[in-house]
C-alpha cells in the first residue's frame, strides 16, 4: 500500500486524535500542500524590494496586445536581470530632481527602439530603490520589460504607463490632500 493509499484510508478513522501523531508521521495531516513560492527573477537587488516571481511576471504580459512584443517580453520575464546599485541610484536621483512631479522606479538603457530588440532584447534593466506597492512594482517591471524588447512610448499594445497623453500607472498613483494623483513619495 503507497503512502497516498494510507493517507486517504486513515482519513475515514474515527478516531483522529490517536491517529493525529500517524498522520503528520505519514505525512498527511495537512489539510493543504504548501504553496510554490515562485521562480524569482534575476536581480542584484536587496530581498527587501520585492521584485514579482518569473510566474507574476508572465501572468501580467499576459494583457499587452501585440504578439511579437509580449513574446519578448515573456522571455525577458525569466532572462532580464534587474540591476540595483550606486550607479542606479544616482541616475535615479538626477531624474528625479529633474522631474520632481513623478517618481522614477526603472529605467532601461535602450540605443534604440525598433523590432529588432525583440529578437535581441537588452539583457538589463535598472531599479531605483523607490518604495512602492508589489502591484506598481510589477507594472513597472513591465514596462521596463516593453522597453527591453524595443518599445517606445507612444506604441500602446497595453504596456502599463503609455503616452499619450501620459497615463500613469495606477498602482503607482497615490491622491493628495485636494484629492489629486500624485506620485507616492
Amino acid at each position: 500500500m503507497s503512502p497516498a493509499d494510507t493517507c486517504s484510508m486513515l482519513r475515514w478513522v474515527q478516531q483522529p486524535v490517536a491517529l493525529l501523531g500517524l498522520l503528520t508521521w505519514l505525512g498527511c495531516a495537512a489539510s493543504t500542500p504548501p504553496s510554490e513560492p515562485g521562480t524569482p527573477m534575476k536581480t542584484s537587488c536587496p530581498a527587501s524590494i520585492e521584485l514579482p516571481t518569473v510566474e507574476e511576471c508572465v501572468e501580467a504580459v499576459s494583457e499587452i496586445t501585440g504578439e511579437m512584443l509580449g513574446s519578448c517580453m515573456r522571455r525577458q520575464c525569466r532572462d532580464i536581470t534587474v540591476t540595483c546599485g550606486e550607479w542606479s541610484r544616482g541616475r535615479c536621483q538626477i531624474e528625479n530632481q529633474r522631474h520632481p512631479e513623478t517618481a522614477l522606479l526603472a529605467f532601461t538603457l535602450v540605443k534604440y527602439h525598433g523590432t529588432l530588440h525583440a529578437f535581441f532584447p537588452v539583457n538589463e534593466t535598472h531599479w531605483c530603490e523607490e518604495r512602492a506597492s508589489h502591484g506598481c512594482v510589477v507594472k513597472a517591471v513591465v514596462h521596463e520589460l516593453a522597453h527591453s524588447c524595443g518599445w517606445d512610448h507612444k506604441q500602446g499594445q497595453n504596456v502599463p504607463g503609455d503616452d499619450p497623453p501620459r497615463v500613469p500607472i495606477a498602482e503607482c498613483a497615490c491622491i493628495n490632500e485636494k484629492g489629486e494623483k500624485t506620485s507616492c513619495r
